[in-house]
């Protein structure tokens, strides 16, 4: 039954059991492909495990059975815009994802602002990056997460500083 084994591999998730997780969201979409459960969750698990290629490839497959989903669109941007692999790494996609999703929320979600800042950053647009973290910041610091807002005023300060040394990201 895929249901069953999406729910099995969502509590296998949770619990920190991402191979075996990974293994009944596979099954599960053997059975059924173009579950969007199973194919979000799948693409969760392998962005914890850092095989980003694949969680871009599930990403984008969910995102086309369900365009309009934000927090996906985020979590594809995410990916792109922070992954290692250089073959996956594509900040102007997903600069253009993260700007859609801030659109969309008027600019009030601080998670939007966040992954529009790191995709800013992702594209060597420095200076850009630090004005968006420090808008995610006061956004973050209005709402009581003041946390959150030090770790994105600090990274706005990384941001400047890389905008004023010339660094150009690996690509």
């Amino acid at each position: 039954d895929p249901v069953a084994r999406v729910r099995l591999g969502s509590v296998l998730a949770r619990q920190n059991k991402l191979d075996a997780a990974g293994a009944q969201l596979e099954r599960a979409l053997e059975l059924r492909p173009d579950d969007i459960d199973g194919l979000r969750f799948l693409g969760e698990v392998r962005a914890i495990q850092r095989r980003d290629a694949d969680a871009v490839a599930l990403y984008e497959r969910t995102l086309r059975l369900t365009p309009n989903d934000l927090d996906l669109a985020l979590r594809l941007a995410a990916v792109l815009a922070d992954s290692r692999d250089t073959a996956v790494r594509n900040g102007p996609r997903a600069t253009a994802l993260a700007e859609q999703a801030v659109q969309a929320t008027r600019r009030q979600d601080v998670r939007a602002l966040e992954v529009l800042a790191v995709a800013l950053g992702s594209s060597g647009r420095f200076a850009e990056a630090a004005a968006t973290a420090r808008e995610a910041a006061a956004l973050a610091r209005s709402r009581g997460e003041s946390r959150r807002a030090d770790a994105l005023e600090y990274r706005a300060v990384a941001y400047d500083y890389a905008a004023q040394q010339g660094f150009v990201p690996q690509r």
